[in-house]
């Protein structure tokens, strides 16, 4: 995962269950993290994660990570079918939202310079 990425500035952080041994291999371990379930009664730990991220991917089932990806207003990535028709609408509003806030960390990066 990730071992052709032209770029150094961005990595991949997977977090939940059911990852097989193949597919643990098969990580990058310089740009890809696998954090596996995380049992945080608080929140404190995947708040974190949250804050960090940029874009949030749910695959197949619904779980309180789509819940939290929306408040966290964080682009989110699904499977058609497998989600509420209420929380998923098929737009490109999400990947907007991710192309606006990349651009704007790049235009920002370049008046630093």
């Amino acid at each position: 995962m990730f071992r052709n990425l032209p770029v150094s500035d961005a990595g991949l952080v997977i977090v939940g269950s059911g990852m097989s041994e193949e597919l643990k291999k098969n990580i990058n371990p310089s740009n890809t993290t696998y954090l596996g379930e995380i049992h945080d009664p608080q929140n404190v730990k995947i708040s974190k994660i949250f804050s960090m991220s940029d874009i949030f991917c749910i695959p197949g089932h619904v779980g309180l990570g789509l819940n939290q990806a929306m408040y966290w207003g964080l682009p989110t990535v699904t499977e058609k079918g497998k989600q509420p028709p209420e929380f998923i609408t098929l737009s490109m509003a999400g990947m907007d939202s991710l192309w606006r806030k990349m651009m704007w960390d790049a235009l920002k990066q370049e008046s630093c310079n």
